[in-house]
Parts: structure tokens; sequence; C-alpha cells
């Protein structure tokens, strides 16, 4: 009877340590029973030609085409390749979420400890005195002698209901966060040092633009005094140019502010001080844009985009919090041993004498909390339904972004062809004044007010551009970025382990 009843005890709590309170997770299907496509643009490639120093004829969107770390290469730039190695090496915010990783990780090692037998050694030497009432009236040292205590203890948490295990879920999840939150990172650096190079490389071809439109208005307002001391002009067509001069001039200032300041911002990305020294000046004829873009499908930016990996992280944790409050509410048992030496003297402690031991077994179920573990299982499934909403928002403005990127990039393409053709026509409209000019058949002012609409229609073909290569990196980071070997290493140190 006494091995049956010890056979039933043992085979309970083994019961009890198999199970895990709590539900397991599940990934919500939110793309179930709905159209989540891509937009009719998604499925066409993004045409239309582009001038030489662009190199690219054409950009196509490829589906599948998955996005590697080193993405950035595709844009053609040795000295843009440099520019980034730097940030990824120097950037101050993402050293500071590769520090949250670190910190997420032993976090984690931590909670996983608790799932092991803690052992203790201890030694413990002390002087005491008998009072005198107790002493042996024998006994010489007037009561004082010297107690020599070592020992090892053990203890061990046998988890029956799985608390330790669903914290050490949630732990992981949250380091998982924490790598994606680095993927993030990453990949908005390395969009904004690109970004900034293209808007440098922008603002200085049209500071060239803006100078040379000053150069132009000069010119006019200086024939126009000239027809006025004439009598050709009136004094209302000099001040009409003059005016348009000194908008001319004032036009240089905030584009060389822009300049200044896109410069600083790139020093800032590059963990620079305002005095050091930056890399060479960018310009356009060194990019190019892409010609294979990436085009994922929904359930591939599931897996790739980082906000939605870091929002599922999150719902993982709040799933698994779940579990740690069931548990609390049901018994837990934990054992403790103790095995040790005590003797008066050193030399003693070791013989078999002196040795001493305990078992014990501590078996603990919550009676009354006043209701706060209810409570708190009740608040553990509030945060969940908090953590689901937040991840289908995320999820909502994942795909509505991917697809407000291809639209965009969709309009950037029909702009540009629109604004070429524009400026490939005062281009002609130009090397016609010109001729001519030459043959004597028209003012000079013609001539100059050509190049004014030249220069005009060649800003807004620049503005153009730009949208395209800032659309550009945006789908890149739209699509998601795969994460680097060496990153996805270091993720998830509790599963692993």
């Amino acid at each position: 009877m006494r091995f049956s009843t010890s056979l039933l005890t043992l085979a309970c709590v083994s019961a009890l340590a198999a199970c895990t309170a709590g539900p397991d997770y599940q990934r919500p299907d939110l793309l179930a029973g709905h159209q989540a496509g891509l937009p009719q643009q998604a499925t066409q490639a993004t045409t239309g030609k582009v001038t030489a120093d662009e190199k690219a004829v054409v950009q196509q969107l490829l589906p599948g085409l998955d996005v590697q770390d080193g993405w950035w290469k595709a844009f053609g730039s040795e000295a843009l390749n440099q520019l980034i190695a730097t940030a990824l090496s120097n950037n101050a915010d993402l050293q500071a979420t590769n520090a949250a990783l670190k910190v997420a990780q032993e976090n984690a090692l931590v909670l996983r400890a608790g799932l092991l037998p803690s052992v203790d050694a201890s030694w413990q030497p002390t002087r005491q005195k008998v009072a005198d009432p107790l002493a042996s009236p024998a006994a010489s040292g007037a009561g004082f002698y010297t107690l020599h205590t070592a020992q090892v203890s053990v203890s061990y948490n046998l988890d029956l209901a799985g608390g330790l295990k669903r914290q050490n879920e949630a732990a992981a999840a949250q380091v998982d966060a924490a790598g994606f939150q680095v993927q993030a990172a990453r990949t908005t650096l390395v969009s904004n040092v690109i970004l900034a190079a293209v808007q440098e490389a922008g603002l200085r071809e049209q500071l060239q633009i803006a100078q040379a439109q000053l150069l132009a208005n000069r010119q006019l307002a200086e024939l126009t005094r000239q027809q006025k001391a004439l009598g050709i002009a009136s004094t209302a067509d000099v001040a009409t140019q003059e005016a348009a001069l000194a908008q001319a001039e004032a036009g240089l200032v905030p584009v060389q502010r822009a300049l200044d300041q896109q410069r600083g911002q790139l020093r800032v990305l590059l963990g620079l001080l305002p005095g050091d020294t930056l890399p060479a000046e960018f310009t356009l004829a060194q990019l190019q844009l892409p010609s294979q873009l990436p085009l994922s499908i929904p359930s591939e930016l599931l897996e790739r985009r980082p906000d939605i990996r870091i929002a599922e992280a999150q719902l993982q944790a709040a799933n698994a919090q779940i579990g740690v409050a069931v548990a609390a509410r049901l018994p837990n048992l934990s054992l403790t041993g103790t095995l040790g030496s005590s003797s008066l003297t050193l030399a003693n402690l070791l013989k078999g004498n002196s040795s001493f031991w305990n078992l014990g077994a501590n078996l603990t179920q919550p009676v009354f909390r006043g209701g706060a573990l209810l409570h708190q299982q009740r608040s553990a499934e509030a945060q969940y339904q908090q953590a689901a909403a937040q991840y289908r928002s995320v999820l909502l403005n994942a795909f509505q972004n991917v697809a407000d990127t291809l639209r965009a990039l969709d309009a950037d393409s029909q702009q540009w062809q629109l604004n070429s053709k524009a400026q490939q026509a005062t281009l002609k409209a130009l090397e016609v004044t010109r001729k001519q000019r030459a043959a004597g058949a028209i003012p000079l002012q013609n001539v100059l007010q050509a190049q004014l609409a030249e220069q005009q229609a060649s800003l807004a073909l620049l503005q153009a551009r730009l949208s395209r290569y800032a659309d550009t990196v945006a789908l890149y980071a739209a699509m998601g970025v795969s994460m680097p070997d060496k990153l996805a290493a270091t993720a998830s140190p509790v599963a692993q382990q």
C-alpha cells in the first residue's frame, strides 16, 4: 500500500510537471476572408526612360525578389556604400538598439536560470561564548569556543504549473522584439543615409540651376535698364525685371542653407561632430536608380517587415503572461536539501561524525488573496487583447504603406515622363532661339527668357528624379529586409539553448 501511494504521488507530480498553464501561442490569421492583394501597379513594371546619367533605363517590379542585407548596393555608388558602412559602425541610435538587444538577452538568461536547481556553498566560522550558568565547571576557557560549519544547499522549483516556462517564453519573445528593433533601426538608418545623399546631390544641382537663373536675371535686368535709357522699355519694365532679379538672389539663400543642414544631418547619421570632415560631396551622376525592385506578397510581409514582427513578438509575450498569471493560482512544489558538517576544529570538519543533512519539500496552494490572482489573470488576458489589436493595426498600416509606396512609384514614373517631355521642349525652344539670335533675328533678351524657361523645367525634372529615388528607397524599406545572419544568430537565446 505504501509503495502504491508513493507511486501514485510520483505520477501526479510528474503529470503536473508536464503541464504548462495558459494557452499556447497561435498566430492570428488576419488575412483569412480578406483580399490582401496589391494594387494594379504592383503587377506591372514601373517604366519610363531615364537620362543617361541615371544609368537605369526602366524600373521593373519583380514578385518574390528577396531584399537582402546590402540592398543599398543597387544604387551603384561605392562612395555611398562606404558612407553606409561608416553609419552602421558609428551611429549612436543603432548602438543603443544593439545595447537594448543585449539587455533583453541577458534578462532572458536570468529567467532561464530559474528552470535549473540553485546550489549554494557556505563556510561559517563563529566564535561563541556560552552563558556562565550553562558552562560546564570542568571546562576550561570560561565557556568560549569556535564552531566551524560548512554546507552545500540545493533548492529546486519543480514549476508544476509551468509558470516559469511561460516567463521564459515571454522573455524569449521580448528578445525577438529587441532583435527586430535592431533590424528596423538598421533599415531606417540605411534609408536615411541614402536619402541624405540623394537630397544633398539634389540640392547641389538645384543650387547650380538657381545660380544660372540668377545670372540670366542679371543679364535681363541690365538689358532692361539699357532699353529704358534708349526709351524702348518703361520704368515699370525695369522694376519688374529688378524684382525678378531680387527674387532670384533671395532664392539662393534657402537652398544653400538647406544644403548645409543636409550635410549636418549626414554628420549626425555617421556619428560625427559638426567640426568633423565629411566624405566627398555627392552628385546625382554618382547614383543610379535600381532597375529591379522587390515585390513581396502579403504573407511574405508577415515574415520580413520588422514592425510586424515586433508587434507579433509583443503579442507572443502577452500570451505567455496569461500562462504566468494562471500558474500563480495553481499549486507549486519546491524541493530543498542541505549537506554539511559542523565541528569545533577545522581538522575534524570533514570527519563523518561531524556531518549533517536534511531534505524537505514545500507544496504551496494559494487559498485566499482577496481576488488579486484572479484579477491578475484577467489583466493579462486584457493585455493580450490589447496586443492583438495593436498587431492588427500594425499589419493594416504595413499593407497600406506598401500599397501607397507602389502607387507613388507609378505616379513618380508618370510625373518624370511628363516633366522630361516639358524639359526637352524648353531645351529645343532654347536651341531655336539661340540660332535665331545668331542669325540676328531676335534680341538677346529672348534667349535669356528661353534660358530661364529651360532652367525652370530642369528644376521640375530634378524634383521628379528626386521623388523616384526617395520612393525607391521607401519601397525597399516597406518590403522588409531579411535579417543579417550575424543579427539572426543573436536572437532568442532562450529558444536556442
